[in-house]
């Protein structure tokens, strides 16, 4: 394993310049970051104020070729509220975001699917139901998860894993359709007798070659371990993640 230094060759860390006169954003948390054509963008967080924490919802650019910040115009912002420790992606030129939370923390929590179209300058929900209107196919709102693109029978889904609902967490997997507009159970934890995957938030997930891998995370009892836990096999399922890719 190579520890990065000063001199490494695989990493280097350096302050981005940018003027202290300039339009930019506030220091914050729990914000999330996609990049998408030369545009580092920053969704949401909080901030804290002298005369409080307050949440965000806003979306800030940084264009990393002329370096410099401005803020995103959008229309419907007001679907896009609960804007601390959401799950953020980028899909062609827009912005895809899911759950979260305000403040006070955890007391409302947020189950949409927003969609940010940077070309149209608009912010929608896309509709989300159940698949086959089965209630346990609908993930509970949460903030903390992920989401990661992928595929099943050549149809893009979008994956959800994990989150925290308060002092309970989750690591349930569910697939959005855009196709269909309807969400599907993927993995409940307790349909898992052999092996129990531990429940968390705060985490990563990546796919690489069919298989859903889970970074890190954390729950009540502390810190999770770094390196990612692939998802268990279950004969239920096991056939659809290989070809989530």
């Amino acid at each position: 394993m190579t520890t990065a230094t000063e001199e490494s060759t695989l990493v280097r860390c350096e302050t981005v310049p940018f003027s202290d006169a300039e339009d930019a954003p506030i220091g914050r948390s729990g914000h999330r970051v996609v990049f998408i054509g030369g545009d580092l963008y920053v969704v949401g967080g909080y901030v804290q104020y002298a005369s409080g924490l307050r949440v965000e919802a806003e979306i800030w650019a940084y264009n990393v070729f002329a370096k410099i910040w401005r803020r995103v115009s959008f229309g419907g912002a007001e679907a896009f509220k609960l804007a601390l420790s959401t799950a953020a992606i980028s899909l062609d030129n827009k912005i895809l975001i899911h759950g979260g939370t305000g403040v006070p923390f955890g007391e409302h929590i947020d189950n949409s699917l927003i969609v940010v179209d940077l070309a149209r300058e608009t912010c929608v929900s896309y509709p989300c139901r159940p698949k086959d209107g089965k209630p346990e196919n609908m993930p509970q709102a949460t903030y903390g998860h992920t989401v990661t693109l992928g595929r099943i029978g050549g149809k893009s889904m979008l994956f959800k894993v994990g989150g925290a609902k308060g002092f309970t967490y989750s690591i349930d997997i569910y697939a959005y359709s855009f196709t269909e507009g309807t969400w599907e159970g993927l993995y409940r934890r307790e349909m898992d007798g052999e092996r129990m995957v531990t429940q968390r938030y705060r985490h990563d997930t990546a796919l690489w070659k069919g298989k859903l891998y889970i970074v890190g995370g954390a729950n009540a009892d502390g810190n999770l371990p770094f390196w990612p836990v692939s998802m268990p096999s279950y004969s239920c399922y096991q056939s659809v993640l290989l070809q989530l890719v």
